[in-house]
Protein backbone atom coordinates (compact mmCIF):
# COMPACT_ATOMS: atom_id res chain seq x y z
CA UNK A 1 0.00 0.00 0.00
CA UNK A 2 1.17 3.92 -1.22
CA UNK A 3 -0.50 6.77 -0.85
CA UNK A 4 -0.18 10.44 -2.40
CA UNK A 5 -0.17 12.30 1.13
CA UNK A 6 2.06 13.30 4.05
CA UNK A 7 -1.54 13.88 6.24
CA UNK A 8 -0.59 9.51 6.93
CA UNK A 9 0.67 6.83 6.38
CA UNK A 10 -0.89 3.89 4.96
CA UNK A 11 -0.15 0.74 7.03
CA UNK A 12 1.12 -2.70 5.34
CA UNK A 13 -2.35 -4.11 6.19
CA UNK A 14 -4.22 -1.10 5.09
CA UNK A 15 -4.57 0.36 8.00
CA UNK A 16 -5.30 4.16 7.94
CA UNK A 17 -4.96 6.03 11.28
CA UNK A 18 -3.87 9.57 12.36
CA UNK A 19 -5.12 12.54 14.36
CA UNK A 20 -5.67 15.43 12.27
CA UNK A 21 -4.83 19.26 13.47
CA UNK A 22 -6.35 22.42 13.04
CA UNK A 23 -3.95 23.19 9.95
CA UNK A 24 -5.37 19.93 8.46
CA UNK A 25 -9.28 21.67 8.17
CA UNK A 26 -10.49 21.25 4.76
CA UNK A 27 -10.81 18.90 1.85
CA UNK A 28 -8.18 16.54 0.21
CA UNK A 29 -8.26 13.74 -2.48
CA UNK A 30 -6.55 10.99 -1.76
CA UNK A 31 -5.34 8.19 -3.54
CA UNK A 32 -4.42 4.76 -2.20
CA UNK A 33 -2.39 2.70 -4.34
CA UNK A 34 -1.69 -1.11 -3.74
CA UNK A 35 -0.04 -3.86 -5.53
CA UNK A 36 0.25 -7.81 -5.47
CA UNK A 37 3.32 -7.48 -7.44
CA UNK A 38 2.29 -8.13 -10.84
CA UNK A 39 -0.73 -5.43 -10.94
CA UNK A 40 -1.02 -2.39 -9.30
CA UNK A 41 -4.32 -0.88 -8.44
CA UNK A 42 -5.36 2.55 -6.99
CA UNK A 43 -8.62 4.50 -5.54
CA UNK A 44 -9.59 7.67 -4.64
CA UNK A 45 -11.37 8.91 -2.19
CA UNK A 46 -12.25 11.97 -1.39
CA UNK A 47 -11.02 13.40 3.02
CA UNK A 48 -12.90 16.41 4.73
CA UNK A 49 -11.57 17.33 7.76
CA UNK A 50 -13.76 19.64 9.33
CA UNK A 51 -13.03 21.41 12.93
CA UNK A 52 -14.50 21.06 15.67
CA UNK A 53 -14.12 23.20 18.62
CA UNK A 54 -14.72 22.44 22.10
CA UNK A 55 -18.29 23.60 23.66
CA UNK A 56 -17.89 27.00 25.90
CA UNK A 57 -19.47 26.50 28.95
CA UNK A 58 -20.65 29.75 30.42
CA UNK A 59 -18.75 30.26 33.79
CA UNK A 60 -20.47 29.21 37.09
CA UNK A 61 -20.07 31.04 40.20
CA UNK A 62 -19.61 29.06 43.60
CA UNK A 63 -22.80 27.90 44.74
CA UNK A 64 -24.78 27.68 48.22
CA UNK A 65 -27.26 24.45 48.46
CA UNK A 66 -29.09 24.21 52.03
CA UNK A 67 -30.52 21.02 53.53
CA UNK A 68 -33.99 20.71 52.82
CA UNK A 69 -34.42 22.59 50.59
CA UNK A 70 -34.67 21.92 46.74
CA UNK A 71 -31.03 23.35 44.67
CA UNK A 72 -31.78 24.21 41.24
CA UNK A 73 -28.82 25.41 38.77
CA UNK A 74 -29.24 26.60 35.30
CA UNK A 75 -25.74 26.06 33.21
CA UNK A 76 -25.52 27.39 29.65
CA UNK A 77 -23.13 27.36 26.73
CA UNK A 78 -22.21 27.37 23.49
CA UNK A 79 -20.51 25.22 20.34
CA UNK A 80 -19.10 27.39 17.45
CA UNK A 81 -20.02 24.70 15.32
CA UNK A 82 -23.69 25.47 16.68
CA UNK A 83 -23.80 21.98 17.46
CA UNK A 84 -26.06 20.62 20.11
CA UNK A 85 -23.89 20.23 23.50
CA UNK A 86 -24.61 17.59 26.62
CA UNK A 87 -23.88 18.25 30.01
CA UNK A 88 -23.06 16.17 32.97
CA UNK A 89 -21.12 16.38 36.21
CA UNK A 90 -19.38 14.57 38.44
CA UNK A 91 -21.44 15.18 41.53
CA UNK A 92 -23.36 12.07 42.53
CA UNK A 93 -26.71 13.95 43.47
CA UNK A 94 -26.86 15.50 40.00
CA UNK A 95 -24.84 13.41 37.46
CA UNK A 96 -27.24 14.15 35.03
CA UNK A 97 -29.43 16.71 33.92
CA UNK A 98 -33.62 16.89 34.53
CA UNK A 99 -34.00 18.91 31.83
CA UNK A 100 -31.79 20.38 28.73
CA UNK A 101 -31.52 21.74 24.93
CA UNK A 102 -28.80 22.30 22.45
CA UNK A 103 -27.56 25.03 24.47
CA UNK A 104 -28.44 24.63 28.67
CA UNK A 105 -29.25 22.21 31.12
CA UNK A 106 -30.76 22.13 34.37
CA UNK A 107 -29.67 20.54 37.23
CA UNK A 108 -31.82 19.75 40.72
CA UNK A 109 -31.45 17.65 43.46
CA UNK A 110 -32.82 18.32 47.48
CA UNK A 111 -29.56 17.93 49.75
CA UNK A 112 -30.11 15.91 52.68
CA UNK A 113 -27.96 15.70 55.83
CA UNK A 114 -25.25 13.43 54.23
CA UNK A 115 -24.77 16.11 51.52
CA UNK A 116 -23.66 18.61 53.94
CA UNK A 117 -20.20 20.50 53.56
CA UNK A 118 -17.94 21.69 50.46
CA UNK A 119 -17.83 20.09 47.09
CA UNK A 120 -15.49 20.85 43.99
CA UNK A 121 -18.35 20.04 41.11
CA UNK A 122 -16.60 19.25 37.84
CA UNK A 123 -19.17 20.24 34.63
CA UNK A 124 -18.61 18.69 31.18
CA UNK A 125 -20.05 20.04 28.11
CA UNK A 126 -19.50 17.68 24.92
CA UNK A 127 -20.75 17.95 21.49
CA UNK A 128 -21.46 15.09 19.43
CA UNK A 129 -18.33 14.60 17.33
CA UNK A 130 -16.29 14.30 21.18
CA UNK A 131 -15.32 17.75 21.59
CA UNK A 132 -15.59 18.63 25.00
CA UNK A 133 -14.59 21.35 27.94
CA UNK A 134 -15.06 21.48 31.49
CA UNK A 135 -15.15 24.20 34.23
CA UNK A 136 -15.64 23.16 38.10
CA UNK A 137 -17.14 25.04 40.77
CA UNK A 138 -17.75 25.12 44.45
CA UNK A 139 -21.16 23.67 46.01
CA UNK A 140 -21.55 24.77 49.79
CA UNK A 141 -23.87 23.02 51.27
CA UNK A 142 -25.06 23.95 54.32
CA UNK A 143 -26.84 22.64 57.63
CA UNK A 144 -30.09 23.99 58.26
CA UNK A 145 -30.82 22.34 61.71
CA UNK A 146 -34.06 21.06 62.13
CA UNK A 147 -35.86 20.00 64.87
CA UNK A 148 -36.75 16.64 66.03
CA UNK A 149 -40.31 15.06 64.96
CA UNK A 150 -42.31 13.18 66.55
CA UNK A 151 -42.42 9.99 64.63
CA UNK A 152 -46.47 8.84 65.53
CA UNK A 153 -49.28 11.23 66.22
CA UNK A 154 -49.58 11.34 70.18
CA UNK A 155 -52.87 13.64 70.19
CA UNK A 156 -55.06 11.60 72.21
CA UNK A 157 -54.20 8.69 74.50
CA UNK A 158 -56.70 7.19 76.86
CA UNK A 159 -55.58 5.35 79.58
CA UNK A 160 -57.93 3.04 82.81
CA UNK A 161 -57.32 4.09 86.34
CA UNK A 162 -55.29 0.73 88.33
CA UNK A 163 -54.25 -0.40 85.01
CA UNK A 164 -50.18 -0.48 84.50
CA UNK A 165 -49.81 1.52 80.91
CA UNK A 166 -46.78 1.95 78.73
CA UNK A 167 -46.52 4.70 75.93
CA UNK A 168 -43.71 4.16 73.60
CA UNK A 169 -42.74 7.95 72.14
CA UNK A 170 -40.57 7.71 68.76
CA UNK A 171 -39.14 10.28 67.45
CA UNK A 172 -35.94 11.32 64.80
CA UNK A 173 -33.43 14.02 64.01
CA UNK A 174 -32.95 14.27 60.33
CA UNK A 175 -29.55 15.93 61.11
CA UNK A 176 -28.61 13.07 62.90
CA UNK A 177 -28.48 14.44 66.44
CA UNK A 178 -28.86 11.82 69.61
CA UNK A 179 -31.98 12.52 71.24
CA UNK A 180 -33.05 13.20 74.65
CA UNK A 181 -36.78 12.35 76.33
Amino acid sequence: YYDNTTMFDIQSDGRISFTPVESDVGNYSIMINVSDGSFNVYTIFNLEILNNSMPIITPVSDQVAMKGTEFSLLVEGYDAEMENISFVTDFAKMLTPYQHNATAAHFRFTPVFADVGNHTVLLTASDPHGASSNISFNLDVQNVHMPPTFDQNLSSVVVKINRTTEIQVNASSDDGYSLVF
